[in-house]
């Protein structure tokens, strides 16, 4: 069947509750904290799970032309800037559940031989927003006419381009951020909390909030920030989606 086609694996592990998985857990027998070891028996059983998924697009002779992308949706369960976890966000800010960079900076794998012939690293942000309008450009598709929250990645997947000129928005659990290479503007949550901003190339560990020094570029993030809640929120209302709701009547 020479059909493209798309497959969205999600795992479980290793959100919370964790268990222990017996078969993946014999290389920890020495390690005596019960969550720890749970933890690393459910990263070892998604190594084992995406070792099979390799190894059976290279048995089908599909490896060479699909596409395969890793990563996690967000940072580890830990308890603020605490490591009270098994888990680990670096030198980062923050954990799950917030919107400092220990709860949105993730790795990212990718794995496309016919695609990308070289091992690189690429910098420059993106979200998992882009995946959509990325997997629809390498289909030859078209979208819509409506707003995304996603850009194409093609560019940067063909070396044509190394970043963007864009913002990247995020709003969970009352916290609201916008973010480019340069700058990123953080409300932490709480609607009376005030806005924080911090130059991501100077420092990417958020320790120094500028926007007292900076006030017109927060004015100006805020506000591209609002008018992305204002398009999320007509989303939400159905008034992106005019024509497909009148065919559907």
């Amino acid at each position: 069947d020479n059909r493209p086609f798309f497959a969205f694996i999600c795992f479980h592990a290793v959100h919370y509750p964790l268990g222990l998985i017996p078969e993946y857990a014999e290389p920890y027998t020495d390690i005596t904290d019960k969550t720890k070891k749970n933890y690393y028996s459910n990263i070892t059983a998604i190594d084992a799970a995406v070792g099979r998924l390799r190894g059976a697009l290279r048995e089908s002779d599909l490896s060479e032309n699909t596409l395969l992308w890793f990563c996690s949706d967000n940072g580890p369960n830990l308890k603020g800037d605490s490591e009270a976890g098994p888990g680990s966000k670096g030198p980062c800010r923050g954990c799950t559940g917030q919107l400092s960079e220990g709860g949105i900076r993730v790795p990212g794998l990718l794995e496309w031989p016919e695609g990308i012939s070289r091992p690189r690293v690429v910098d420059t942000p993106v979200v998992t927003s882009d995946f959509f309008p990325t997997f629809v450009d390498l289909a030859g598709g078209k979208l819509p006419a409506r707003p995304y929250d996603g850009i194409s990645l093609v560019p940067l997947l063909k070396g044509e381009a190394n970043s963007f000129d864009r913002n990247i928005c995020f709003s969970t659990r009352g916290w609201l951020a916008i973010q480019n290479e340069k700058y990123k503007l953080v409300r932490p949550k709480g609607k009376t909390s005030s806005f924080e901003l911090y130059d991501m190339e100077g420092d990417p560990r958020e320790t120094k909030n500028i926007a007292a020094a900076h006030p017109e570029i927060t004015r100006g993030l805020r506000t591209t920030l609002e008018a992305w809640i204002e398009e999320c929120e007509a989303s939400e209302r159905g008034e992106d989606y005019i024509e497909e709701n009148e065919h559907a009547q």
